[in-house]
């Protein structure tokens, strides 16, 4: 923690361990002047000296057409040495896992596993992070949701997950992007993702955008929790501002197939409800299905 800059009114807080430490970042700064400096005396000038490398980067030369070459070898990618932290972390919560829920005391028939729904959540996103309801608002993820949507690429990737059959999200760009760093860790960028509407979060109407605080401030703690938690409860609607601003053209096919009354203006859990089931029915059962039978004809 920290932040950037020296002079007072121009200093840019740091996020933890989402950035390097200042003393690592000013000798990679330094690095860069100091080569771009003597790449533009070598460029523009008379050569007579080669070409600068810094004394922590390896090199090695290189022989093209009767010429010698130095060539700079590619430091370490800051994103591969995330990837190789989390896949140890990633191996210890799974085996904390599995020490305490010991399988032989898991009730139920023991089988072979012919197909598996794996259920994600997406990771935290800006308005997670401050406390606002999101519903069908579209906020990207934070530092720490990356990170998140990692991990739980590498627990699969851990768990012996190697093959996944496809990924269905909602259209919002947090799920979106929390399954395209999943499959990224799990090295199976090409598993094909199925967007659809009906996996979207709650419409939370009115209080889409709204601090939860703020609106339990004003209209009472019990109120929003009946808002939050009853079944057939629905918040007050979105007005005509944050329709606009909300569906845009993303949501044109699923116009066409929802039919008279989308998009929802506010849901309640009951909504919910009514418009999954033809997702599970009639998308992903049969998808399920199917791939059970993949695998039985493998066997």
């Amino acid at each position: 923690h920290g932040a950037w800059g020296g002079a007072e009114g121009r200093r840019v807080p740091r996020r933890g361990r989402f950035l390097y430490e200042p003393l690592r970042v000013q000798q990679a700064q330094q690095m860069m002047r100091e080569q771009a400096l003597r790449d533009i005396a070598v460029s523009y000038g008379a050569l007579v000296e080669e070409a600068f490398t810094a004394r922590e980067a390896t090199t090695s030369l290189a022989e093209v057409e009767g010429g010698s070459y130095t060539v700079r070898q590619r430091p370490p990618s800051y994103f591969a040495d995330e990837s190789e932290r989390l896949r140890s972390l990633a191996q210890g919560e799974l085996k904390e896992f599995r020490l305490g829920k010991n399988p032989t005391k898991i009730a139920g028939r023991k089988a072979r596993v012919r197909c598996a729904l794996v259920l994600l959540r997406h990771g935290q996103s800006v308005y997670n992070a401050e406390q606002i309801f999101t519903g069908w608002a579209d906020p990207d993820l934070t530092n720490r949701g990356r990170e998140e949507a990692r991990l739980a690429g590498q627990l699969l990737r851990a768990s012996g997950v190697k093959r996944l059959e496809g990924v269905y999200t909602s259209l919002l760009q947090r799920a979106v992007r929390t399954s395209w760093l999943a499959l990224e860790e799990l090295d199976l960028q090409w598993t094909a993702v199925h967007t659809t509407w009906r996996l979207n979060e709650r419409n939370y109407g009115a209080l889409q955008g709204r601090r939860k605080a703020e609106c339990a401030d004003e209209h009472g703690l019990r109120q929003v929790q009946r808002w939050r938690r009853g079944y057939a409860a629905r918040p007050p609607p979105w007005d005509d501002d944050t329709l606009q601003a909300t569906v845009d053209r993303r949501y044109r096919e699923a116009a066409a197939e929802a039919g008279v009354g989308f998009p929802p203006r506010s849901e309640s859990l009951e909504d919910c409800t009514a418009r999954l089931l033809p997702f599970l029915n009639e998308t992903l059962r049969p998808a399920m299905a199917a791939a059970v039978g993949r695998a039985r004809a493998q066997a």
